[in-house]
């Protein structure tokens, strides 16, 4: 009986920590959602007065200010790896939303799940292609015979894919387990 309640009492208390848990990443990641396209709307708008430091990262060196179609067609080119973000971001709301209320194996878990993987194979195509148009962006001021279309491929991409590939067969295993349980549920 006393170990009973113990468990009882365990369990409860796990419970109410992931609840925490689980609302605390929600409203980070919900603020992040909200915050995210603010960064491209404002380095592209204060490109050419931020620090050189800032201007790293890029397959190209910045070193001349850049007309205001290059920064247009930068901040167009950033919205594709952005979209991209939103939509993980998105995802992992729903998620943790989801385990706030306590649902840790649902159906809305395993397209969550589903998303994410989705979403990391998704980077690794749009880093194939952001590359070369940021890179054409950026030198598109550049005389004739100095504009770039850079291609690069980084393991960190390839990194992308593979945990892209690993948690969409995570789902769909979390699929094929809620789907037992249901039959298993329907049986009893």
């Amino acid at each position: 009986m006393v170990s009973g309640l113990l468990i009882r009492e365990l369990i409860m208390t796990q419970s109410l920590s992931l609840h925490r848990l689980s609302r605390r990443l929600r409203y980070l990641f919900l603020v992040i959602l909200i915050a995210a396209p603010l960064e491209p709307i404002l380095f592209w708008t204060f490109i050419n007065k931020l620090p050189a430091v800032m201007l790293t990262g890029f397959p190209v060196e910045i070193n001349q200010p850049l007309a205001w179609l290059a920064q247009i067609l930068g901040f167009c080119v950033s919205l594709i790896p952005l979209a991209i973000v939103m939509v993980g971001l998105y995802a992992m709301t729903n998620l943790f939303a989801l385990y706030e209320r306590g649902t840790v194996f649902g159906k809305t878990n395993v397209a969550c799940i589903r998303t994410l993987g989705k979403v990391l194979i998704y980077w690794f195509f749009a880093m194939m292609i952001y590359t070369p148009l940021i890179s054409m962006a950026l030198t598109l001021d550049n005389p004739l015979g100095q504009r770039l279309l850079i291609v690069q491929f980084e393991f960190l991409n390839l990194t992308s894919l593979l945990l892209g590939v690993v948690l969409l067969a995570i789902a769909k295993v979390m699929q094929l387990g809620y789907e037992l349980n249901e039959d298993h549920a329907k049986v009893i």
